[in-house]
């Protein structure tokens, strides 16, 4: 099995590559960048890391050597402006999306399965299932640090072990979240809040990213992204079936058409094998407005 990284030589391509690599689930892992040398670097460097761990190559590569990749994740970003909300990114990533999906197209013998990282993500999923012409499964984007950082707020309210706590964040990637907190669990039994705790956790994860970008450093959250990236490829590459929260293109699952949207995906080797929606009414409404304000950003595509 082999992975295809474009923007592999980034902060997230490279930390995504390197959880990959430390798993030992992949045969190849290829690193393509517009920085040849970077690349190279990454591939140098993080191959002779991983030795003591994993059989998995890390190899520097270019458009042309992705044609046997079964999946292909693509981190590219055109800028990286501080901005307060990720919509703001759409006007400076436009450009991007259709010269990538043009290459992949061009060398794939078959369909690959094509998560994209760039934001603003649902848009982007949308936009590179319609470049891509390939069918809606095997067009994934990643959302699910909202899920990892919903958790980490309710630990950090409650006085919890994250890791013995589940719950999900689905809807945008961005102002317009859908947080389950109704669906909570803590070691598998329910786990409410208080409405003073709800108040705090939502103000904990709206927060978050305003205070992260606002440091001003111009970083991605790289290693947050690759760690849950890592968990989305191991699924689809193990063929696991494993539910988790991604972008998912709708194509009339609870009502929903052309468009993109945060949702509990089962993953597989065919990428998006079934979109499930847990929502009480009160999450509905919430759900309806996510997809309306996604709609009208991918409106702005004049797809």
């Amino acid at each position: 099995m082999k992975l295809g990284i474009i923007g592999g030589a980034g902060l997230l391509g490279s930390t995504t590559a390197f959880v990959l690599g430390m798993r030992d689930i992949l045969d190849e892992i290829k690193l393509v960048d517009l920085n040849d040398n970077a690349a190279k670097n990454q591939a140098m460097d993080m191959g002779q890391a991983i030795l003591p761990f994993s059989r998995t190559k890390i190899t520097p590569a270019h458009y042309a050597d992705l044609g046997d990749c079964e999946v292909i994740l693509v981190t590219a970003n055109m800028s990286t402006r501080q901005v307060t909300d990720r919509s703001e990114r759409l006007k400076d990533n436009m450009g991007l999306l259709g010269p990538i999906t043009a290459e992949i197209k061009a060398v794939c013998r078959q369909d690959p399965i094509v998560i994209i990282c760039t934001n603003p993500v649902d848009v982007f999923t949308y936009v590179g299932w319609k470049l891509m012409g390939s069918d809606r499964s095997k067009v994934i984007g990643f959302s699910s640090n909202d899920t990892m950082r919903l958790k980490w707020a309710v630990a950090e309210v409650k006085g919890l072990d994250y890791r013995r706590l589940e719950c999900v964040c689905i809807g945008e990637h961005g102002d317009a979240q859908v947080r389950l907190l109704d669906q909570m669990t803590y070691d598998g039994q329910p786990l409410t809040l208080t409405a003073e705790e709800t108040e705090t956790v939502i103000c904990l994860t709206k927060e978050w990213f305003k205070e992260f970008s606002g440091l001003g450093i111009k970083r991605s959250t790289g290693w947050t992204s690759g760690v849950n990236l890592a968990e989305m490829i191991e699924a689809i590459m193990t063929d696991s079936k494993k539910l988790l929260p991604c972008s998912a293109v709708f194509g009339g699952e609870f009502g929903y058409n052309d468009v993109a949207c945060g949702a509990l995906c089962r993953l597989g080797k065919n990428g998006v094998e079934e979109i499930t929606l847990p929502l009480n009414n009160g999450q509905k409404a919430e759900m309806d407005a996510a997809v309306a304000k996604i709609k009208e950003q991918i409106s702005w595509t004049n797809l």
